[in-house]
């Protein structure tokens, strides 16, 4: 093994795990040029992180016995005291710690792509000299306060800000002007090798006659499966031959506050809708049995202060696959999706124009293939994987460069 290569630090929390930026690192993981640089996974504490792409490191580092995501919801004035206290202990320790790894494991470069660690990762940079990557996969509407912070920390503890689309970066350009960027990156020729055929259709009990249509994602009230289960019902009374399928799961702490999952259920037996509309939770690396669907949905709504979902890596993979994509007219989504050429958008503001989408795309079943076909031309252009891995391979050889002419 070459032993000038560059070590890389990826730093996050380690709790559960946050789909799309999950499948980026895996991809990025995968992808990546070992011969040149050696990834380190550190983790603020154990959790499911660790787990699912911790052995795609060559070493993983976990800091502390507990993390800074606290996923438990209380009530409790003393309780939220308490774990606020801890967090800030827990923020300081994983400073601490980090400052000395990167000395003792040489570390040349930090990518961290969840906030708030940008900060943790950021002052330990600043201590030891070592660039720092804040890579943004989030499009929110920052209050002053926090606005004022960013600007602090992408002026002070960050050397190179990664906006993960352009609606990404139209948020945050005028806090970072010389923000870049960078797609995730879709490894298509992997995900059409490894699709099982039939498996998803198999595991549902339902293998002939019917057309599917799936929503892929968190159970969350920001992915849009509220307004799924409602245009699924305006759609079915229609065509009656369609069956939804909700896929993914809910945060525990969303369980704990919102209890989302068992609302949708109560609202689909309340329709009346049991035997059409299927939640069948979280599938892992459920992009294999993508194959089996023919129309993906993605209904993310602006909520609160989410803008708009950053980067639709759902959409990229049912579109290097040729299937028609229905999405909101929010988002990162529509940098890939056109109406009438490789989808339909729908207006977020009403589920029946949600359902009128879906129902155009049935509508139009026999322009699928040439729809397919703009998509995969669309992926291998913009967004395969190795174009998108060499342009981080040349940020970090940028960055390292920079540091060694520093120092």
């Amino acid at each position: 093994m070459n032993e000038n290569r560059k070590v890389v630090g990826y730093f996050m929390d380690g709790g559960e795990t946050t789909g799309g930026i999950t499948e980026f690192l895996r991809t990025l993981l995968t992808n990546i040029d070992r011969k040149k640089f050696m990834p380190i996974g550190i983790f603020v504490g154990p959790g499911d992180c660790v787990t699912d792409i911790g052995p795609l490191f060559e070493k993983k580092i976990i800091l502390n016995k507990g993390r800074l995501v606290n996923y438990k919801n209380s009530s409790n004035r003393i309780k939220k005291i308490n774990a606020n206290v801890t967090k800030v202990g827990l923020v300081i320790k994983s400073i601490l710690k980090l400052t000395a790894l990167i000395k003792t494991e040489k570390i040349d470069v930090i990518h961290v792509n969840y906030y708030p660690h940008h900060f943790i990762a950021g002052i330990a940079g600043k201590l030891t000299k070592t660039p720092v990557i804040w890579h943004w996969h989030s499009a929110k509407s920052y209050t002053k306060s926090t606005t004022k912070l960013l600007q602090f920390g992408l002026a002070h503890l960050c050397h190179q800000l990664v906006c993960c689309s352009r609606f990404v970066f139209d948020g945050m350009k005028q806090m970072k002007p010389n923000s870049l960027i960078i797609y995730n990156p879709i490894d298509a020729e992997q995900i059409r090798s490894a699709q099982v055929k039939g498996a998803l259709k198999a595991r549902i009990g339902h293998t002939e006659n019917k057309l599917i249509i799936a929503i892929v994602g968190t159970i969350s009230r920001i992915k849009g499966q509220t307004q799924f289960i409602e245009a699924a019902n305006l759609v079915l009374n229609k065509y009656a031959e369609c069956l939804f399928l909700i896929i993914g799961s809910e945060t525990e702490a969303h369980q704990v506050r919102f209890n989302l999952t068992e609302r949708l259920r109560s609202r689909i037996k309340v329709l009346n809708r049991s035997q059409s509309i299927l939640f069948l939770g979280e599938i892992p690396q459920f992009s294999h049995f993508l194959g089996d669907v023919d129309i993906l949905c993605m209904p993310t709504i602006p909520l609160d202060a989410v803008r708009g979902e950053a980067f639709p890596y759902s959409t990229l993979e049912a579109m290097s696959l040729g299937i028609p994509v229905v999405i909101h007219n929010v988002g990162g989504f529509n940098e890939v999706i056109t109406n009438g050429v490789n989808g339909a958008i729908a207006d977020c503001s009403d589920p029946s124009k949600l359902a009128d989408a879906i129902i155009q795309l049935i509508k139009e079943k026999e322009r699928w293939e040439e729809m397919g076909s703009f998509s995969q031309n669309l992926i291998n252009k913009q967004f395969e994987a190795k174009k998108i891995i060499d342009s981080f391979h040349a940020l970090y050889s940028g960055l390292t460069k920079a540091k060694l002419s520093a120092s």
